[in-house]
């Protein structure tokens, strides 16, 4: 039982991301069927943000 309150957890926080992301602006969700996926809307971060993205993505695979 723990491991399945740990899983509605994880799903519930999961949730709260993609809802904050979605409504900063900076993912855009299609429904696909049965399910939505979310793309992150790389083209608007960059002109709002320049060099951000890039940054982060140098970042990670230096680290």
């Amino acid at each position: 039982m723990p491991a399945e309150i740990g899983c509605e957890d994880a799903i519930s926080a999961l949730s709260h991301h993609l809802k904050v992301l979605r409504e900063a602006g900076l993912v855009r969700v299609s429904p696909e069927g049965s399910r939505r996926r979310h793309e992150l809307r790389d083209e608007e971060l960059e002109s709002r943000y320049p060099g951000v993205l890039s940054s982060i993505i140098a970042a990670s695979r230096s680290a």
